[in-house]
């Protein structure tokens, strides 16, 4: 069982000086609470640092990509069926620029429906469904994402001159 540890509040120096030396302590002792707050330091780094994903530590990558898959099969029934609602669907008509839409195999249903109903309904759009991949495509997948996105921005640059 995990230890119940503030991290949040002792990485961003929130804890008071006697309970941060205590939870010092504790993990000159315990290797797992180690681990955990160099796993959230690196999150924060990237979070705060602008990379490039292929420059995340590989260990926050493989983390996130196995968050992604257990938190989307575990709200995910088998064939689920979430019928899109979008706000904005009447206005679609109105857009002038290119657009991509990008999401992976493994997303949440509604978000799968989404897109397969953007590209039935937006004329012009481009999409690109990534295999085995959740909803983030561009952190999973970073070589082949960029290069996407890449390929993509360059033709819109090109139609726009």
């Amino acid at each position: 069982m995990a230890c119940e540890i503030p991290l949040g509040e002792y990485l961003d120096g929130e804890l008071a000086a006697d309970a941060r030396r205590l939870l010092e302590v504790h993990l000159t002792d315990c290797a797992e609470c180690r681990r955990r707050v160099d796993l959230e330091r690196a999150f924060k780094e990237i979070y705060t640092t602008p990379l490039r994903p292929e420059e995340a530590p590989p260990d926050v990558r493989r983390r996130m990509m196995q968050w992604n898959l257990e938190s989307y099969r575990a709200d995910q029934s088998p064939n689920q069926v979430t019928p899109p609602e979008f706000v904005a669907a009447e206005h679609l008509d109105r857009l002038t620029m290119p657009v991509l839409a990008t999401w992976g195999t493994l997303d949440v249903t509604s978000t799968l429906r989404s897109g397969e109903w953007l590209v039935a309904n937006l004329p012009g759009i481009r999409s690109r469904v990534f295999e085995g991949v959740a909803h983030m495509v561009n952190l999973e997948r970073p070589a082949e994402f960029n290069q996407m996105l890449r390929e993509f921005l360059d033709e819109s640059e090109r139609a726009a001159r």
